[in-house]
């Protein structure tokens, strides 16, 4: 077919030019025609269109699972042609690539093609194949004999071998692709045909903060996927599964977790982690027998500096495995791993829980180290000051004095720049995250808000709002987003787009969202706090009024856990319900004399300090305790601060982007 050669001859964006031409639902089902042709030849150039138009579009999948007749495919596995084998198996591990209950309903339609021995015929291939397409006949014969039997079938326990040993595989692509079918094999997918079975499991750790969710990358947490009840059934069925098979499957996974290949450590943790979740129903002698062989492997995943996806799967692998007779595990855990726990317990209540357990079984105090290494420099060559950083879909967006925005995909110590895009006319001054639509607000000096969206994985901007003044600040909070103006205004905009000004007659300076409250710190020194849901305000930390002390500004706030932290020439920082109670601080920090704190960063044990009188340093103090254990110099002028998963970065005047993990 000369349109195969459309979608598979030419470069990436022109291919997919041409399949966005192709993929509407009319001219699908006029190729949906062909299936009913004897043409052997026509129907591979088949195959290979709908392959590549499920992969390029999400509603094409969609239509290409819910209309294409199954059984010539299911014809072709029988066929004495190893090219028609291949194909067909190609075929059915993308289509398969769904959410789990139309995955399950896919199975039942192959399983109901009785005129063949479709499990006979898939075992056969399992054998007779290259090792991928031996890989890609394990998959689907494990899924349908799961389906046919739960309790007890006749091929799985082979199946799962072809799996296990393509993991432990010389070659790297054996590797990769068994370490990829096997982590997905009890989950989801979404229909883009992205796995999403880290993303289930993520949900059960008690992950729910946008904030975090948004260091992680490649997942949208509204996906209906995230919401299917199926998942869980076909997880404990799996799960059963391969646990009876014995130890030897958590041997293997044991050394896998090892891998020097990123992708398979990572996989391997996913399928260690849904597995988790059945071993933490199974009886003691098993649960135990596996932590034995698991536990050790895990601990190398929990720590500073590794992706906060990786940080919570091991954290849950620990909950689950650690059940039970596991217990006694938690006694053995090193300082580090327990200090990991505490400063993940403020993310998900697995860790929170863990952390009490151990602490309770082998009490210590806690030695809080001061020391910080550099892990990240990036984007040296701009040499444009960078105004503002927030992580949004796993990825650090960065805004410049120029109007651009670039995007970095950190991983470990190395950042590549995947999207630089300049629609602003001047300086992006801040971002925020807007929940409703899963979108990412930035703000600019332009006078303009714009709304971005990942979309097909390109970021767009979708909505574009216009203010009257240049703006230095936003915060969104459900459908209402808020903006600190050029002339020290705070404006609010509704989800009608409808613009109006709030906390009228004072000067704001800094604001955050905490508790589904407005906290606003003004320029008279006192802080606000605004709640958009009774459109009420309420003055929790009064001005200084003495005539010997000067009003000083609040440069910032932030909150952490239950705390408010705000930074002028002091830092004061205390409860939510004592600033309202009392109006007092619990904590305080005073700068040295005619200093002022300039930005704040608040994390488990840290409060990170930007001040007037040394800009190109950021101050370590401690959060619970007025001391100040260090500093970090950035070499020039900061000029923005976050932090995130436990790393502290800053973009400075020169361009620069650093990061920094405590030890």
């Amino acid at each position: 077919m000369i349109i195969e050669e459309l979608v598979t001859s030419f470069d990436y964006a022109t291919n997919n030019m041409h399949l966005a031409t192709i993929s509407s639902p009319h001219v699908l089902s006029g190729f949906l025609e062909v299936v009913r042709n004897d043409n052997l030849e026509e129907f591979f150039s088949l195959t290979t269109i709908l392959i590549k138009c499920m992969q390029f579009d999400a509603q094409c999948r969609k239509y290409v699972s819910q209309f294409t007749p199954l059984a010539p495919f299911i014809h072709l596995l029988q066929s004495e042609n190893t090219r028609a084998k291949c194909m067909a198996l190609e075929f059915f591990h993308e289509i398969l690539c769904i959410p789990r209950s139309s995955a399950i309903s896919l199975l039942q339609r192959i399983q109901q093609e009785r005129s063949i021995n479709i499990l006979q015929i898939l075992m056969h291939c399992a054998y007779q194949l290259q090792p991928d397409h031996q890989l890609l006949a394990a998959n689907i014969l494990l899924q349908l004999d799961i389906l046919n039997s739960p309790d007890k079938g006749l091929f799985r326990e082979e199946a799962v071998q072809i799996l296990l040993r393509a993991m432990t595989s010389e070659e790297s692509s054996e590797q990769i692709l068994s370490a990829s079918i096997l982590s997905n094999l009890a989950g989801t997918y979404a229909w883009t045909g992205e796995p999403y079975t880290a993303a289930w499991l993520l949900r059960k750790t008690g992950l729910t903060s946008p904030y975090h969710q948004n260091m992680i990358r490649n997942f949208s947490w509204l996906d209906q996927s995230l919401q299917d009840n199926s998942t869980d059934l076909w997880c404990s069925k799996i799960a059963k599964c391969i646990i009876s098979l014995g130890d030897s499957i958590f041997h293997t996974l044991g050394r896998v977790l090892r891998s020097k290949i990123k992708r398979v450590s990572r996989d391997c943790l996913v399928a260690i982690s849904w597995l988790g979740c059945q071993i933490s129903k199974s009886p003691g002698s098993i649960s135990y027998s596996a932590s034995e062989i698991i536990l050790s492997g895990i601990e190398q995943f929990l720590h500073p500096g590794m992706e906060l996806e990786e940080r919570l799967l091991a954290c849950m692998c620990m909950f689950n495995y650690a059940s039970g007779k596991g217990k006694q595990k938690l006694m053995h855990f090193s300082e580090g791993v327990k200090e990991s726990l505490r400063r993940l317990s403020n993310v998900i209540w697995m860790a929170e829980e863990l952390h009490r357990v151990a602490d309770f079984l082998l009490p210590n105090i806690s030695r809080i180290s001061c020391v910080h290494t550099q892990i990240l420099e990036a984007g040296c060559s701009f040499s444009l000051a960078v105004c503002s950083l927030i992580y949004f879909k796993g990825l650090l967006f960065s805004g410049y004095s120029d109007g651009s925005i670039k995007v970095w995909d950190i991983r470990g110590h190395s950042a590549s720049l995947v999207w630089d895009i300049k629609e602003h006319k001047k300086s992006v001054t801040c971002f925020s995250l807007y929940e409703p639509s899963d979108s990412l607000l930035s703000g600019s000096t332009d006078k303009t808000i714009r709304v971005w969206k990942v979309i097909q994985r390109k970021l767009e901007c979708v909505e574009v709002i216009a203010l009257k003044e240049p703006i230095h600040l936003l915060r969104a909070h459900g459908e209402t987003i808020f903006a600190i103006t050029e002339s020290q205004g705070l404006k609010l905009v509704n989800e009608s787009r409808v613009i109006r000004d709030i906390l009228k007659g004072k000067h704001v300076k800094c604001m955050t969202v905490a508790q589904g409250k407005l906290y606003i710190g003004c320029t008279n020194s006192s802080i606000q706090e605004y709640s958009t849901t009774h459109n009420r305000e309420l003055e929790i930390k009064p001005p200084t009024r003495s005539w010997r002390k000067q009003s000083k500004p609040i440069n910032a706030v932030v909150a952490y856990r239950d705390w408010l932290y705000s930074a002028n020439r002091h830092v004061e920082g205390t409860t939510f319900k004592e600033w309202k109670r009392t109006r007092k601080p619990n904590v305080s920090i005073l700068t040295e004399k005619g200093d002022n704190v300039a930005a704040m960063e608040a994390v488990e044990d840290f409060l990170y300090l930007i001040s007037s009188s040394s800009p190109n340093n950021i101050q370590i103090w401690l959060r619970g305790a007025p001391k100040k254990l260090g500093r970090i110099s950035a070499g020039s002028k900061i000029t923005s601060i976050l932090a995130a998963n436990d790393i502290i970065f800053c973009g400075t005047e020169t361009g620069l982007i650093k990061g920094w993990i405590p030890l």
